[in-house]
């Protein structure tokens, strides 16, 4: 039998449900990875989380990764799905153990954690990938999404995810997404509110065996739902084959780790990217390029590895604004560069796109000339020489070093294209 993923429209298009069964893709993970009953049911709703976001992808290469990290056993979740519905997953312990919790239940938020983040990846053909980050609420995973949901994506919604393990394997699995369109009336909130309630939980829905048409009219509260999207069938597809993880196995090698590496231009902060994740000073850091000299294996965990890279630009710049602003950042060295010059460039592009910053940070008046702002900074903040002279070059060093720290204030040096 295979999972299904169904889309419903209710109280006349004002409220959007999302179903979905994933019964095979949390089964097929569990055997994948040798995941312990409450590793199983925290994946696995973490996998239904994903097929349900996945089937509003539009494009052949957009794929959305969900991350879980917490201060819990089970250390970090990931799960990629792609529009083919063909979504994968791993967690840092497969094989963690817990008590169950005060209901007798597996304790999923025990062994995710209280604190730490849910991240959101959403590859969809921009420019940059959409990214959402919020702090976990309590690691149940699907409270966390409906957090995530409201505050990040601006949507009313309510999520409920389960899954039942038994003795033979995954017995059930699946969840909704339910959104509040934006004329949905305080009416239909109401009445939805009280549905979910008696609707009860995603995993008593599942083991009544009601079907995903029967378990939306009953969260809504709407016998007249409408389909509007069927036959989405999610499969689990992991990158790695049952065959080399079961040699792995038989050579002791339980958990080979993920390789991955880090580049990006000098001075752009891989390293302290690395050292965050890792959560420690792994690889050495400083706010000026050239402080990784060579490359560098940082283990995070068991399962990941990442390489630390020295920085790289290109060997020449067809457009002079783009050295220009990488000179900005601090990516190439000022021992090359003219500090004077470059701090008035920077004055030119704070009075075109932050006018007044300047003028309030060092209490000068606003002068459209770039080195007269330059004496005014100087004689500001007391940057002489001998005679009482202003000493520009060491007001333009100020200058960038407040830059650069933000001292200025939240700065972008680019703005995406306008349509």
């Amino acid at each position: 039998m295979e999972d299904n993923i169904v889309k419903f429209l209710a109280y006349n298009g004002r409220i959007a449900i999302t179903c979905a069964e994933t019964t095979m893709v949390v089964e097929e993970a569990r055997k994948t990875h040798d995941l312990s009953p409450v590793a199983t049911a925290a994946l696995g709703r973490l996998l239904t989380m994903g097929v349900i976001m996945g089937s509003d992808l539009k494009s052949e290469k957009d794929n959305i990764t969900l991350q879980i990290k917490g201060d819990g056993p089970i250390g970090k979740m990931v799960a990629v799905v792609n529009k083919d519905f063909k979504i994968k997953g791993m967690v840092d312990n497969p094989q963690v153990d817990a008590p169950l919790n005060e209901f007798g239940k597996l304790d999923v938020g025990g062994v995710v954690g209280y604190n730490g983040y849910v991240n959101v990846i959403k590859d969809i053909g921009l420019k940059e990938p959409y990214v959402g980050v919020i702090p976990i609420s309590s690691g149940e995973i699907a409270e966390d999404f409906a957090r995530y949901f409201t505050e990040s994506e601006q949507t009313r919604s309510a999520v409920a995810l389960g899954v039942l393990v038994d003795k033979n394997g995954v017995k059930k699995a699946g969840g909704y997404l339910l959104t509040a369109m934006p004329d949905a009336t305080d009416e239909d909130i109401t009445k939805i509110e009280k549905s979910i309630f008696e609707a009860g939980a995603m995993s008593k829905m599942l083991d009544d065996n009601l079907s995903l048409l029967e378990i939306a009219k009953k969260v809504t509260g709407d016998k007249n739902v409408k389909v509007i999207q069927t036959d989405m069938h999610p499969i689990y597809e992991c990158d790695c084959s049952k065959e080399k993880i079961e040699r792995d196995r038989k050579r002791g090698i339980l958990n080979r780790p993920v390789r991955a590496m880090v580049v990006g231009i000098p001075n752009v902060g891989k390293s302290t990217f690395i050292n965050a994740l890792a959560g420690k000073a792994c690889a050495k850091t400083g706010n000026k390029p050239g402080v990784t000299k060579g490359k560098q294996w940082i283990r995070l965990n068991k399962n990941v590895e990442l390489l630390d890279t020295p920085g790289i630009l290109w060997p020449r710049f067809e457009d002079q604004a783009v050295g220009l602003k990488l000179a900005f950042i601090g990516s190439i060295k000022d021992e090359i560069l003219q500090t004077e010059e470059l701090a008035a460039e920077l004055v030119k592009f704070m009075n075109e796109n932050y006018p007044g910053v300047l003028e309030n940070k060092y209490n000068v008046e606003e002068d459209t000339d770039p080195y007269g702002m330059l004496e005014k900074i100087a004689e500001s903040r007391h940057c002489l020489v001998r005679g009482n002279e202003l000493d520009t070059e060491k007001a333009s060093v100020l200058l960038m070093d407040d830059f650069r720290n933000g001292r200025l204030g939240k700065l972008t040096l680019e703005y995406p294209d306008a349509y």
